[in-house]
């Protein structure tokens, strides 16, 4: 909505000079849309020049990880706890990841509360009134539940291991006062 002030500068425009205006206003979109274009393919350029030089060191890290993490999974545990290795350019840890119900390939979940509803022992695993998984009250007592049970039920714990590797404080800070 124009204002007031506009309205008044415009009120004595004749027809050529609303065309000039317009003209100018088309030209101006069209020098902002050239300069948005140009920007873009300097963009591109750009990040094609980078994309081409972190590549190689994309693939050689994930290689680099993977023997890490192959590393780390082959540790001994304490405790049942995965350990961690600190070494002069990094810290390796391997923890271990939040326990999950999972449901097995092509199972529903309608499947796995009709299973439970079946079962005598069902009913601690399922919410009411209307008949939910309750998948928490099965990671809580997944240590006493026979696992074979817990399988046919169509189900799975799952617990991945991920493996962090970090720059010690001291690298972490010189590559700081580097940038």
């Amino acid at each position: 909505m124009p204002t007031k002030k506009l309205i008044e500068m415009v009120r004595g425009y004749t027809p050529e000079e609303v065309g000039e205006l317009a003209g100018e206003v088309i030209g101006h979109r069209l020098e902002i849309e050239r300069l948005d274009n140009e920007c873009k393919r300097k963009q591109d350029a750009v990040r094609e020049e980078y994309q081409g030089k972190t590549a190689p060191l994309k693939k050689l890290l994930k290689n680099k990880e993977g023997q890490i993490e192959a590393w780390a999974k082959l540790r001994p545990r304490s405790n049942g706890q995965p350990l961690s290795g600190t070494f002069p350019r990094a810290v390796v840890r391997l923890l271990t990841g939040q326990p999950k119900v999972v449901l097995k390939f092509r199972v529903k979940l309608v499947d796995v509360v009709e299973a439970l509803e079946a079962l005598p022992w069902g009913g601690n695993y399922l919410r009411q009134p209307d008949p939910e998984f309750d998948k928490e009250a099965l990671l809580r007592d997944r240590n006493t539940i026979d696992p074979e049970a817990v399988a046919d039920l169509g189900v799975k714990i799952a617990q991945d291991d991920e493996v962090h590797i970090d720059a010690p404080k001291a690298e972490k800070a010189t590559a700081k006062e580097a940038a």
